[in-house]
């Protein structure tokens, strides 16, 4: 077997050619494919890391949302408790103020009553003074000189 210098050229050739064909044929159209694939996934990516970007500031939009709720809850029922107290406050102040009043007013009603029965004892003391006295004295004795002497008595007394 020879090796003859045309058939070597015209192999060489036919790579060199070959390679230019489909150089041309499937080289330029796989990396257009190829480029065109990566600038999609780029964008793809570009999109995502977008949408994650936006998904964080929602969420931390949400986050201030919540923790700015929960402040305001927090701070509703703090008013609320004191609100309460404030109405529990004035509630025992104004029941400690009418069982004041009633106190006075049984007091003023006591000592009213007091002196009634002691007016109404002193007329029965009178009464019973001028009868016993009647009896002993046998004679009849005037209603003004019995209540002189009653005066005198308790003026003494008091």
């Amino acid at each position: 077997m020879a090796i003859h210098l045309i058939d070597v050229v015209e192999h060489i050739l036919n790579i060199i050619l070959l390679y230019v064909i489909l150089r041309s044929l499937l080289y330029r159209p796989v990396r257009s494919f190829m480029q065109s694939r990566q600038e999609r996934l780029q964008g793809e990516r570009e999109e995502a890391r977008a949408q994650l970007d936006s998904a964080l500031q929602m969420k931390n939009t949400y986050e201030a949302c919540l923790q700015n709720a929960e402040a305001e809850a927090q701070d509703t029922l703090r008013l609320g408790l004191q609100n309460a107290d404030k109405s529990a406050r004035e509630i025992l102040e104004k029941a400690r103020q009418e069982a004041r009043e009633i106190l006075l007013q049984g007091r003023e009603q006591l000592a009213q009553e007091q002196r009634e029965s002691i007016g109404a004892l002193q007329d029965s003391i009178v009464e019973l003074a001028v009868g016993l006295a009647s009896k002993i004295m046998q004679r009849e004795v005037s209603a003004e000189d019995n209540q002189r002497v009653i005066d005198r008595y308790f003026s003494e007394v008091s």
